[in-house]
């Protein structure tokens, strides 16, 4: 599948955030940043396939995408099988189950009890969007576009966007108390041609909206 990718490689001291690299260069970098760590390993995999039209195009009969519950088995498989992640440290949140709430909640406990010499990865296969501002965005399965459709009163406000910022999650993945992290999205940020966005797994057009 070819995808539009925009490349976000953040360094905090020795760390990396392969985000958006192709999966070839991703496994490079996999091995490169979690080379016999001396901790703990822990990832968080996030696929989701089955996205509903409010979330990303309302008019649209269906926005469901192929592969992204394949992209969370794979990386599964390479961490248990051949980079010593134990199973109980790998996280899934697929579907249904990879809302913004879980998202968080699972953040939360990956981040937690961390130290120097510890190895994470993140990781996200499913549909991603932009702001006006260029604010790239990362669609959980309960975001939605309700935000662009009307005007904010004040009996009626505006619920804000439930999207993920990929600054917010960069900016997770600086955060943590270890140099070998490793956080790798697969989707896209500008809106695509007519046509090619489910290809291209990203939102038609901008994001309505803000981020609370």
């Amino acid at each position: 599948m070819a995808l539009s990718r925009r490349d976000f490689l953040g360094r905090s001291g020795a760390a990396l955030a392969g985000w958006g690299l192709a999966e070839a260069i991703a496994a490079q970098r996999v091995a490169q940043v979690l080379a016999e760590p001396t901790g703990r390993r822990k990832a968080l995999l996030i696929g989701i396939n089955q996205y509903e039209p409010a979330a990303i195009a309302p008019n649209a009969a269906s926005v469901a995408l192929e592969g992204c519950l394949n992209d969370v088995a794979l990386w599964q498989e390479l961490l248990t099988s051949r980079l010593g992640f134990q199973a109980a440290d790998v996280v899934t949140l697929t579907d249904r189950a990879a809302g913004r709430a879980q998202w968080q909640a699972a953040l939360e406990d990956c981040a937690a009890g961390l130290r120097a010499g510890d190895a994470v990865v993140w990781q996200f296969s499913g549909y991603g969007g932009l702001l006006a501002d260029g604010t790239g965005l990362l669609v959980p399965v309960d975001g939605h576009l309700a935000a662009g459709t009307r005007e904010a009163t004040p009996s009626e406000p505006i619920a804000p966007l439930r999207d993920w910022s990929e600054v917010t999650i960069q900016d997770w993945l600086r955060s943590l108390p270890t140099e070998r992290v490793l956080g790798v999205v697969d989707a896209g940020f500008a809106p695509a041609p007519a046509q090619a966005w489910v290809r291209h797994r990203s939102r038609p057009m901008l994001t309505p909206g803000a981020l609370d």
